[in-house]
């Protein structure tokens, strides 16, 4: 099959929003950039994903050409797209576009509306990640690198799935200390404040739900490496100590019998336990750790932690 510049019948099945910020994107008939230039999109575009090619390093894009005014088909490298959602989700397609060359001074381009608003909350922070990401923005077959990393853009903002082969990258929701689940389908994550809790979500972006707000101050959810306990710190016990000046926080249950403390200081020092449910937030317990056990993981070979 061939690309033409009749309406499109199928209806896109993701989008992506272009993260270049100084240049506008090139989009061209075939996945290479051997193929010619057929159209050019704009910084913070967003355009309607189609397909893909079997590697997902190019994704089939739909956009307007202005001369005349039609519907059609190109393609753009993924690595220049925010994707909304999974790119290995899209059909692998291979059809080439026949929309005419692009000229400059013919106006062609993404403009049509409803396809092409302008987002720019979405592609300033999309920006920000490709430039963190800038080292692994070559496909996975320069790199060797397989899998999906998980991120946080700032300490409770965006959480963000890196695919490691075809250097797509999407957002998920916001939170704090992503870990993705060992069959790579599932990212755990913790929120605090009036959403405090552990609660997952689809690596798509989808179904989020709330598993467990039985304890606060929750942190560093890790997966055991058979998917079926989520392993996290809780820092919601604490004891009541007073600063002598000695360099330590004294527990005031430790102070000498008969030491007045009107005019002293109290403070909490908490401390880290460690803890498990299962996926479903049932089988809450804590496990066997020092008082300070906190940044967890989880491998075969046990669980090691963190302790001051």
């Amino acid at each position: 099959a061939v690309g033409s510049t009749e309406p499109l019948t199928n209806p896109p099945l993701l989008s992506g929003a272009v993260t270049l910020s100084n240049s506008r994107l090139n989009i061209r008939s075939g996945p290479a950039t051997s193929y010619a230039v057929v159209g050019k999109a704009q910084p913070a575009q967003i355009l309607p994903l189609l397909g893909r090619n079997e590697r997902g390093d190019w994704v089939q894009v739909q956009f307007t050409v202005e001369a005349p005014a039609a519907a059609a088909m190109g393609w753009v490298a993924s690595r220049y797209l925010a994707i909304t959602g999974d790119l290995l989700s899209l059909p692998v397609v291979d059809a080439v576009s026949t929309a005419p060359v692009y000229q400059e001074d013919s106006r062609q381009s993404v403009t049509d509306p409803s396809t092409a608003t302008v987002n720019a909350d979405l592609a300033q922070t999309a920006t920000a990640a490709n430039q963190t990401l800038a080292a692994a923005t070559t496909s996975g077959s320069a790199t060797g690198l397989t899998g999906t990393l998980v991120f946080q853009s700032s300490p409770g903002g965006l959480l963000y799935a890196y695919r490691l082969y075809t250097g797509a990258l999407w957002s998920l929701t916001n939170g704090f200390d992503p870990a993705i689940s060992p069959d790579g389908q599932t990212v755990a994550f913790v929120r605090e404040g009036g959403e405090n809790g552990i609660y997952l979500i689809d690596i798509d972006g989808g179904n989020e739900r709330l598993i467990f707000s039985g304890r606060t101050r929750l942190s560093s959810p890790k997966w055991s490496p058979d998917g079926q306990w989520i392993l996290f710190t809780r820092s919601d016990e604490y004891s009541e100590c007073v600063d002598l000046g000695r360099g330590g926080c004294v527990d005031v249950n430790r102070l000498p019998p008969g030491m007045p403390t009107d005019n002293l200081t109290l403070s909490k020092e908490y401390e880290y336990n460690l803890a498990v449910v299962d996926p479903d937030g049932d089988h809450y317990h804590d496990i066997a750790a020092l008082e300070s056990a906190r940044v967890a993981d989880w491998s075969k070979a046990g669980i090691v932690y963190q302790s001051s």
